[in-house]
């Protein structure tokens, strides 16, 4: 019978064993079929050549999701051409395995963001400095995860929005009361933060009435 892979695929995920009684055309595998048969069995990357396909960036997002470890699958990506978002995949799957091989400054505040927050180990690899721009209501995440970078709070507490003074007095009152432009705080500010924080009722008080 002239199977076509379309029918066989489904066969061999649940039987590989069977594979060996097929003549595939590895050449002729379409960009799909090759990472479904690399799900099958990763060690067909000897057989297929991932670089000839084009793939979106979220397939290759997808890509290094399901196979960050395998080496001899990852090794056949161009990782020095990933965005910023496969970058951002492959540290949080991978860690620092992969981290001589891809340009970190294409890694934008949100992606470094999301990455510390998963895995604190990679701040060594973090130009801090890029939180020092932009929107303060990242630094403020990145304080959450890393209080020892509080300093940085004083040295931009004039570009802190009211959200963003919010979030720090609910995190800790007692080290950001002294810092805050009251003034900036809205009555739904106030609420949110007495509704965790009713200690500082009073101050609230002062200012909205």
């Amino acid at each position: 019978h002239n199977f076509s892979l379309k029918d066989l695929i489904p066969v061999w995920i649940s039987h590989p064993d069977l594979i060996d009684y097929f003549d595939i055309d590895w050449d002729d595998l379409s960009g799909v079929d090759a990472i479904k048969m690399l799900k099958i069995n990763p060690a067909f990357i000897e057989k297929i050549n991932l670089n000839k396909y084009k793939y979106s960036k979220f397939d290759i997002a997808k890509i290094l999701e399901d196979f960050h470890q395998y080496p001899q699958i990852i090794d056949k990506i161009n990782l020095e051409s990933l965005d910023h978002f496969s970058i951002r995949t492959l540290l949080l799957k991978s860690g620092t395995k992969y981290i001589d091989k891809i340009d970190l400054s294409k890694l934008k505040v949100v992606d470094w963001l999301e990455i510390l927050k998963s895995r604190p180990t990679l701040r060594e690899h973090c130009d801090i400095e890029i939180f020092n721009t932009g929107d303060m209501f990242y630094l403020i995440k990145l304080i959450s995860v890393f209080p020892d970078l509080d300093y940085m709070i004083e040295e931009h507490k004039d570009k802190i929005t009211p959200l963003g003074w919010e979030t720090l007095l609910i995190q800790d009152p007692e080290k950001y009361v002294h810092l805050c432009d009251f003034e900036k705080l809205s009555k739904k500010n106030w609420d949110a933060i007495t509704a965790y924080r009713p200690s500082l009722t009073n101050i609230r008080n002062r200012y909205i009435i």
